[in-house]
C-alpha cells in the first residue's frame, strides 16, 4: 500500500487532465477467466475443447507468448491487475477471507476510469474484499455491480452463504437472478448458469452505452472453470468422447468461449467494436498440471504452469494476428487499458503501456524483468531465462525457458554470474515491498507492525523462538516471522544487567538472507555486559520511505558492548547512528550488494569493525570515533572523509586503499596499520593526523596540511610514500625556523615528525611553502624533516626552495637542488662536539624521565624523554655529524 497511497484527489486528478488531452477515447473491456488452463484453449494447442470466439480474438487481435500473472492466486493476481501494481505493494500475498482485500487506500483502475469520465461496471467474481464501505465494488469506483463477492461459488442459484451470494451493487439478488435472462439456454434440471448470467449482464451494460453519452469501461470476471466444477447437461453432450472432470471442464470452456462471443457480437451489433479495446487473460494457472501443458506446475505454485496464462488485447493499437514474444505481464495490460483512454499512466505502475512495443517489434521487451512470489515461493524472469525456487527449502534453479519449458534442467553450475545477478535483481525488488499485510481490515494473523524488541533472559536464545520478542513499544510477547524480515523491519537488543547471546536462525520469506532496515542496540548497563548478536547473514536496506540502513548504538554504559557476529550485507549506504557511551564492536564482514555504497560513522558512540569492510564507495566519519581493526584484510572505499568531530582510527595490521581522496577535518589515526590514499590527502585547519607505531601512508597525490601548529601532525617512525600519476605537491611536515635555516640547532623540539619521506617513481612531487610569507628575494623560512629520504630512480623531487633535513638521505633519482637536501646526524648530538658518543648519551639518561619543553634529550619532540629517545639515540650512536652544507 505504501507505494499507492498517494491521495486519490491528487493522483485522479493528474488522470483527469490526462485523459482530456486526447482524442475520443475508447471503450475498454477487461475479461478474466479463472483457473483455466494454459493448454485449455484451441489457440494455445487444445484439439479437443472448442473454443471459437478465442480463436476470432487472436485472429483480430494480438496475443502473447509469455504473459505472466501478478500472483499465482486468483485474488492478489487480480488485486494487482486493479491497482496497476505488484500485489506485494500492497502486502496483499493470499486468496482472502471475505474480511481482507483492498483497502480505502488503494487506487483501482475503476476509479481511475470514474475520474477520467468513464462509466464502470464490474461483472462476476469480485475476490477483492467483501468489507463494508471499504472493499467492496461500490466502495472501490465501480458504477454498476452484478457479481459475487467470495472467491468461489455454485454455478446455480439457491446458495446463502454471504460471499456467495448474487449481488445488484450491494443489495441481494440469489432468489431473483436465476429466474431472469434468457429461458432457452437454462440448463433443464438446474436453471440458469452462472458463466450465462455474467455474458447476459455484460451484453446488457454494453447496450446501456447506448444511451450514455460517456465511453465505459467494464470489467467481467468469469468464475468458470473454477471450482466446485459444473456444466449445463446440453454443453456435456457436445464432448462425448471425454469423460470424468475431463468432460466437465470441456463444457465449462466452452460455455465461457460462448459468453465471450456475445460480448465481442454486441460489439459488432452496436458498431463500435474498432472504438474499444477488448483485453482478455486468464488469473492464474489451471488447478491441475495437465491443464497447463507444455508447462510443468499449477496454480499456487511459481512454475510456468502456475503464472503463465493465455492473453489478448484486440482493438485501437494492438495488431491483428501479431504475437508478442516478449515476457510481460498482466501489470501491463493494467497499464495498456489507462493508456488507450488516454489516461496517464502514474510512475507507481508497475506496468508498461503494450501499443508502442506493439507497433515497433523492435522496441524489446516491455519490462527487464518479472518478478514472482508466492508465499515463500519465487521467481525472477529475464528474457529467455528464469532463476526459480518452486519448493520450500529449495536452492534456486536455472532454466532457459525456450528449450526446458518443463523448466526440468537446471544450469545454475554452468552461469554463476547471471544466477548471483538474478538473485540480486529480486532482493533488490523484494527491498521495495511490503510484508503480507494479512488480516489488516479482518482477522489478525499477522504482525501488523515492525519494530521487535528482543527480550533477553541472560542465556543463549534463537530469534525464531516463539515470544521471544516484544511488541514495540510495549510489554506484549511476540513472535518473530520470516515474512517480518522486509525493508521496515527494525530489531532491537536492549542491555541490561546481564550479559545474553541471540542467534539469529532465520531467513525471510523467500528463504533468502534475512531484511532489515535498523537494527538497534539499547539499554542501561553498570556493569560489563555485553549482547551477542550472532548466527545466519543479514541484509540491510532502505525503508520504503527512503530512510537509509542503520546500526544504531544508544546502549548508557561505558563498560557495557554490543558484539555484532552476524555477516552484514547492505543493499544502500549503511550508517552507524547513535550516542551512546557503550561500544559497538561488529565482528563480522560488511558487503556491499551493489558496488560504490558508502559506510557512514555517526553519532558519539565508538564503534570498532573487525571484520573485512567490502564496501568501495566512500568512508565517512561524521562523529564519534571509528575503529577498523582487521588484521591482514585491505578495506577498499573509493574515498575518505572525516568530519571536524569524528576520529577514524586504522588499527595494528589493518590496509585501507581507497581510489580517490582523502579529506581530514577531524582525525586520522594511523597505529601499525597502512593507509593508501588514491588520491590526494587534505588534511584541515584544526584536523590530526598521526601515523603511530610503524603506521604507514602511501599517497598517489598530494599531502596537504593547512594547519600552523605542528602538534597537528604526527607521523613519529611512520612513513610517507608518494607516487604520484600527474605530479602532487607535498604541503606537510614543513616547519617555520627562523629567517635563515643554517639557524636550525639539533635541540629544537619537533625535530623529525615524519619516519620516512619516499618519493616513488613518476611524475614530480613539488615540496610548497604553504604559508607564503617569505620577503621577495628571501629564503624560504620552512623546512621539511624525515628520518629517512628516498628518492626512487626515476623519482624526482622537486625542493622548491625549501630545505629536507633527513637522517638517512638515500637520493637515487632527481633532487632540483640538491644543496637542500641536508642530512643531519646531529639529532643526538646533546654536547655540539660534532659526534654522538657516550656524554651525549649520559646527558639523556640524567634527563630520563623528565617531562616538559625544552629538554635536550627529547629527541622525538613529545615533550618528554623516554625509551623512545633512548633507542632514537642508541640508533645514532658513534656517528660523526659534519656541518650542515
Amino acid at each position: 500500500m505504501l507505494c499507492i497511497q498517494a491521495a486519490a484527489a491528487t493522483v485522479l486528478g493528474a488522470s483527469i487532465v490526462g485523459a482530456a488531452a486526447g482524442a475520443p477515447r475508447p471503450n475498454v473491456i477487461v475479461i478474466v477467466s479463472d483457473d483455466l488452463g494454459y493448454g485449455e484453449l484451441s489457440i494455445t494447442g487444445n484439439n479437443q475443447y472448442i473454443t471459437p470466439n478465442f480463436e476470432r480474438l487472436a485472429r483480430e487481435g494480438t496475443t502473447f507468448d509469455c504473459m505472466y500473472v501478478a500472483s499465482a492466486a486468483c485474488s492478489p493476481s487480480r488485486a494487482g491487475f486493479v491497482a496497476g501494481v505488484y500485489p506485494q505493494r500492497m502486502g496483499y500475498e493470499r486468496n482472502i477471507a471475505t474480511n481482507d482485500g483492498l483497502t480505502g487506500e488503494t487506487v483501482t483502475l475503476f476509479e481511475r476510469f470514474s475520474a477520467a469520465g468513464y462509466r464502470t461496471g464490474a461483472i462476476g467474481k469480485w475476490h477483492l474484499g467483501a468489507v463494508a464501505n471499504v472493499s467492496r465494488p461500490i466502495d472501490q469506483g465501480v458504477h454498476e455491480f452484478f457479481g459475487f463477492f467470495h472467491g468461489t461459488r455454485p454455478y446455480w442459484g439457491g446458495t446463502s452463504v454471504f460471499g456467495q451470494i448474487m449481488r445488484r451493487g450491494n443489495q441481494n439478488v440469489e432468489l431473483q437472478w436465476p429466474t431472469l435472462g434468457d429461458p432457452s439456454l437454462y440448463d433443464p434440471h438446474k436453471g440458469r448458469y452462472t458463466t450465462d448470467a455474467f455474458g447476459e449482464e455484460a451484453v446488457a451494460f454494453i447496450d446501456r452505452s447506448q444511451v450514455d453519452p460517456r465511453p465505459f469501461f467494464l470489467y467481467v470476471a468469469f468464475n468458470a472453470p473454477h471450482e466446485p466444477l459444473d456444466a449445463k447437461e446440453q454443453d456435456l453432450a457436445l464432448f462425448p468422447t471425454l469423460d470424468g472432470e475431463r468432460r466437465i471442464r470441456a463444457a465449462a470452456v466452452y460455455a465461457l468461449d460462448r459468453a465471450v462471443g456475445w460480448i465481442v457480437d454486441s460489439l459488432d451489433r452496436l458498431h463500435i467494436r474498432d472504438d474499444t479495446l477488448v483485453i482478455f487473460f486468464n488469473d492464474n494457472g489451471g488447478v491441475n498440471s495437465s491443464d497447463n501443458l507444455p508447462f510443468d506446475g499449477k496454480k499456487g505454485t511459481v512454475l510456468e504452469g502456475g503464472v503463465r496464462v493465455p492473453a489478448i488485447v484486440r482493438g485501437p493499437g494492438a495488431p491483428a494476428g501479431h504475437v508478442f514474444g516478449h515476457p510481460a505481464s498482466t501489470l501491463d495490460l493494467s497499464a495498456t487499458a489507462i493508456a488507450a483512454a488516454g489516461i496517464q499512466v502514474p510512475t507507481t505502475f508497475d506496468g508498461a503501456d503494450l501499443r508502442p512495443y506493439f507497433a515497433d517489434p523492435g522496441s524489446g521487451a516491455p519490462q527487464s524483468y518479472i518478478y514472482l512470489r508466492f508465499g515463500t515461493l519465487w521467481g525472477i524472469v529475464q528474457g529467455d531465462w528464469k532463476l526459480v525456487v518452486h519448493r520450500d527449502g529449495q536452492v534456486p534453479r536455472l532454466h532457459y525457458l525456450p528449450t526446458d519449458p518443463l523448466e526440468a534442467i537446471d544450469l545454475t553450475a554452468s552461469n554463476p554470474a547471471l544466477v548471483e545477478a538474478l538473485r540480486l535483481e529480486f532482493t533488490r525488488w523484494e527491498a521495495t515491498v511490503l510484508k503480507p499485510q494479512w488480516g489488516q481490515t479482518g482477522a489478525n494473523d499477522r504482525n501488523l507492525f515492525d519494530h521487535f524488541t528482543y527480550a533477553p533472559h541472560c542465556a543463549s536464545g534463537v530469534w525464531s523462538a516463539p515470544f521471544a520478542w516484544r511488541r514495540e513499544h510495549t510489554d506484549s510477547a511476540a513472535t518473530l516471522f520470516t515474512d517480518d524480515g522486509y525493508a521496515n523491519a527494525a530489531l532491537e537488543f536492549p542491555l541490561g544487567a546481564c550479559s545474553y547471546t541471540a542467534r539469529n536462525d532465520m531467513v525471510r520469506m523467500s528463504g533468502l538472507t534475512y531484511m532489515l532496515n535498523d537494527l538497534r542496540c539499547t539499554g542501561a548497563a553498570n556493569g560489563q555486559v555485553v549482547a551477542r548478536i550472532e548466527g545466519l547473514p543479514l541484509i540491510f536496506t532502505n525503508a520504503l520511505d527512503g530512510r537509509p540502513p542503520q546500526i544504531d548504538m544508544s546502549v548508557a554504559g561505558a563498560a557495557a558492548a554490543h558484539d555484532v557476529r552476524t555477516p552484514i550485507r547492505t543493499l544502500n549506504d549503511l550508517q552507524f547512528s547513535g550516542d551512546g557511551t557503550g561500544s559497538l564492536i561488529v565482528n563480522a564482514a560488511i558487503t556491499e550488494e551493489l558496488p560504490g555504497l558508502a559506510l557512514r560513522k555517526q553519532g558519539q558512540h565508538h564503534a570498532t569493525i573487525a571484520g573485512p569492510v567490502q564496501v568501495t564507495g566512500p568512508l565517512v566519519v561524521e562523529r564519534g570515533r571509528l575503529t577498523i581493526q582487521s588484521p591482514g584484510l585491505v578495506q577498499t572505499p573509493s574515498s575518505v572523509a572525516i568530519a571536524a568531530p569524528g576520529e577514524l582510527v586504522l588499527g595494528a595490521g589493518t590496509t585501507l586503499a581507497t581510489s580517490g581522496a582523502a579529506q581530514a577535518d577531524g582525525l586520522l589515526r594511523v597505529v601499525g596499520a597502512a593507509a593508501s590514499i588514491g588520491g590526494a590527502l587534505h588534511v584541515a585547519p584544526g584536523a590530526r593526523l598521526h601515523l603511530e607505531q610503524g603506521g604507514q601512508l602511501a599517497l598517489a597525490g598530494s599531502l596537504d596540511v593547512e594547519s600552523a601548529l605542528p602538534a597537528n601532525v604526527r607521523l613519529i617512525d611512520g612513513q610517507v610514500r608518494m607516487s604520484p600519476a600527474t605530479g602532487a605537491t607535498l604541503e606537510a611536515m614543513c616547519r617555520d625556523i627562523g629567517p635563515n635555516p643554517a639557524g636550525f640547532e639539533p635541540g629544537e623540539p619537533g625535530r623529525f615528525p615524519i619516519g620516512e619521506l619516499r618519493i616513488l617513481a613518476g611524475a614530480p612531487v613539488a615540496l610548497v611553502d604553504i604559508r607564503d610569507n617569505d620577503g621577495a628575494g628571501q629564503a624560504a623560512r620552512e623546512a621539511v624533516y624525515a628520518a629517512a629520504l628516498r628518492v626512487d630512480p626515476g623519482a624526482t623531487l622537486l625542493t622548491g626552495g625549501l630545505r629536507v633535513y633527513c637522517g638517512t638521505c638515500d637520493v637515487q633519482g632527481q633532487v632540483d637542488h640538491p644543496g637542500a637536501i641536508v642530512r643531519i646526524t646531529c639529532l643526538g648530538d646533546l654536547n655540539a662536539d660534532h659526534a654522538i658518543g657516550f656524554a651525549d648519551l649520559n646527558i639523556l639518561l640524567g634527563q630520563y624521565g623528565a617531562v616538559g619543553p625544552g629538554l635536550t634529550g627529547d629527541l622525538d619532540g613529545d615533550q618528554a624523554v623516554t625509551f623512545s629517545d633512548l633507542n632514537l639515540m642508541l640508533s645514532l650512536f658513534s656517528s660523526a655529524c659534519p656541518e650542515r652544507n
